[in-house]
């Protein structure tokens, strides 16, 4: 699931902490890009290449409160919302020489367009009516795991 899996295995994590709250879980993702770079002349493969790489990023999730001065984040709530745009834009395809990543330029255009309502469930849950409080922040990620053909997702 790539980059994809970093927010369902957070929310997973954070269910288990709440159903024991003696839990600790560890969370690791990995991504490895570079197992399917491939040249292209086509724009949307070689933006995909270029910004995509390597990566691995672990977490320590727990109900229990939290010991010493270290910094905390706290996973209150989780949100998946649907745009009508964009399924083709992002996009792991099987081609004949392997995967072929797909970013379309337009991307960010596409998250300029819909941010703004796809983080109004997290915001009107946690701060209704009010901006973000300074050490308050929304993670988002747009993926490419549709519920339904013709939409694509942003996990916040």
């Amino acid at each position: 699931m790539g980059c994809y899996a970093a927010f369902p295995a957070l929310r997973a994590a954070r269910q288990f902490c709440q159903a024991d709250p003696s839990a600790v879980v560890l969370v690791i993702c990995v991504e490895l890009c570079s197992l399917h770079v491939r040249t292209s002349n086509d724009p949307d493969t070689i933006m995909g290449s270029a910004i995509f790489a390597d990566g691995a990023a672990a977490a320590v999730v727990t109900s229990r409160e939290p010991e010493g001065p270290d910094p905390v984040i706290r996973l209150d709530h989780f949100e998946t919302v649907l745009t009508p745009v964009g399924e083709e834009a992002m996009a792991w395809n099987i081609g004949d020489e392997g995967f072929e990543m797909v970013l379309g330029t337009y991307v960010p255009h596409i998250i300029e367009e819909h941010i703004t309502g796809a983080l109004e469930p997290l915001l009107a849950r946690t701060l209704p009516g009010r901006t973000p409080l300074p050490g308050h922040y929304t993670l988002g990620h747009p993926s490419r795991r549709p519920q339904h053909p013709r939409q694509s997702r942003i996990e916040a």
